[in-house]
């Protein structure tokens, strides 16, 4: 990888984290399912209206679960279970297979009626999180706070606990 100042010719201050870049060329990273639970509920769904809070993110072998309180109208419980694998454009996508709201199935009949997470809410696109029908697609270049990472996840695995990235 390589660390870039975000203004040519500046120093790279290691103490101001917004001042630099971080260019991953090749990495193995993982992230255990506390550490992006905090992420989610400190960093992605903190702020005046997010419309999701109290995530609680969980991973066991191949499979991803993501549960908190949505709000419609009043704050209803959810869950989502699903895979998550790479885009072409390195970005990752979350596709679910379960989903349910106040412990009640739902995917199926969201899918009969042509109702979609992307239609119940939306998340503004520099959270780097957007739906995209019932799908979620993660922006890891500004899913993290600061220092900004660039780099094209090209691989991923989940483990019992927590979620291997590769870049490459």
């Amino acid at each position: 990888g390589r660390l870039e100042a975000k203004r040519p010719g500046d120093p790279i201050i290691f103490d101001d984290v917004r001042s630099f870049t971080t260019h991953v060329y090749r990495a193995d990273m993982e992230i255990d399912q506390e550490n992006i639970t905090r992420l989610k509920n400190k960093f992605t769904f903190n702020y005046p209206d997010s419309p999701i809070k109290e995530v609680q993110i969980e991973f066991t072998p191949g499979m991803i679960r993501m549960s908190g309180k949505m709000k419609q109208g009043f704050w209803v419980p959810f869950s989502m279970e699903g895979t998550i694998s790479p885009t072409a454009d390195g970005k990752l996508v979350m596709v679910p297979t379960s989903i349910r709201v106040s412990g009640i199935p739902m995917k199926s009949m969201m899918d009969l009626i042509g109702l979609t997470t992307s239609k119940l809410m939306s998340i503004p696109a520099e959270r780097g999180l957007q739906f995209s029908g019932n799908n979620i697609i993660l922006d890891c270049t500004k899913l993290f706070p600061p220092p900004t990472i660039n780099g094209k996840i090209v691989g991923t695995e989940i483990l019992q606990g927590k979620l291997r990235l590769v870049f490459d």
